[in-house]
């Protein structure tokens, strides 16, 4: 099973993206659900699969956005083609700061810096 997290601001985009990568084996049709600590829901549609994974992506704005600053934990959903719900925890703690530091970095022009090897 694969499984990935990863909050993106695509270049002149206001808006910070959210996007899952889980097993190109979920039921693509079924999409991806958050449930936050507080109980609420959310649902984002799989926007592509390929052999290596299936993408699921949303844009953090209203209440999702309210809801990943003020919850610390959160569990993602998904359905595999034999119909089996996965189900994995996913840790919020100091998102809010780094979506703050993300939009900081955005608003100054400044670009994504290579990892060092």
């Amino acid at each position: 099973m694969v499984l990935g997290a990863v909050i993106v601001q695509p270049p002149g985009e206001r808006r910070l993206r959210l996007d899952f990568r889980v097993s190109p084996q979920a039921l693509a049709k079924a999409g991806i659900g958050l449930k936050m600590g507080t109980g609420a829901e959310y649902r984002l549609p799989m926007s592509q699969c390929d052999t290596q994974a299936c993408i699921a992506s949303g844009w953090i704005d209203g209440p999702l956005l309210q809801d990943i600053e003020r919850n610390q934990a959160a569990q993602v959903a998904f359905l595999m083609d034999d119909r089996k719900q996965v189900l994995v925890p996913l840790a919020l703690g100091g998102l809010r700061e780094a979506m703050a530091e993300l939009r900081r970095r955005h608003a100054a022009g400044e670009r994504a810096v290579p990892a060092r090897r």
